[in-house]
C-alpha cells in the first residue's frame, strides 16, 4: 500500500512541490526453492518514507535569453533508515553449493539516501 501527500504553491516566481510518500509492504511467505513452492515461514512487513522538494522558477530568463526554465529537486528516500529485506526466499543450495540447502538468503534494502537534481529547458 502507498499513500503520500504532496502540495505546490507558487511565490515570487517559483514554484515549490513538496511531497511525502510512504509505502507499506505486509508480511509474506518465503518461497521454497527445495520444494518449488511458498513454504509455512513469513518474511515481516516493513514500511519505507520518503520526501521531496521540488523548486521549479522561469525567472532566470532575463539573464539567459534561450533559458525556459529551471527545476531544482532535493530529498530523501527511506527517511526514517527502516531496516528491511524487500527479498528473501529459502534457497536450494544452488548460489552457494551444499551446505546452504534449506537456508533463507536475504537481499537487504537501501539505507537512507539524499539525492539533488537538477534540470534545465531551453
Amino acid at each position: 500500500m502507498s499513500a503520500g501527500i504532496d502540495y505546490r504553491y507558487y511565490y515570487h516566481g517559483f514554484l515549490f512541490s513538496p511531497q511525502f510518500v510512504d509505502q507499506y509492504t505486509s508480511s509474506q511467505y518465503l518461497f521454497n526453492n527445495v520444494t518449488g513452492a511458498p513454504s509455512h515461514q513469513k518474511q515481516p512487513g516493513y514500511n519505507v518514507s520518503n520526501l521531496s522538494l521540488g523548486i521549479k522558477t522561469s525567472r532566470l530568463n532575463p539573464y539567459i535569453p534561450t533559458l525556459k526554465g529551471v527545476k531544482l529537486s532535493v530529498g530523501i528516500y527511506n527517511l526514517f533508515d527502516a531496516q528491511y529485506n524487500p527479498i528473501e526466499y529459502i534457497t536450494s543450495g544452488g548460489y552457494f553449493s551444499g551446505n546452504s540447502t534449506g537456508a533463507i538468503l536475504a537481499d537487504p534494502g537501501a539505507p537512507r539516501q539524499y539525492f539533488m537534481t537538477v534540470s534545465a529547458k531551453f
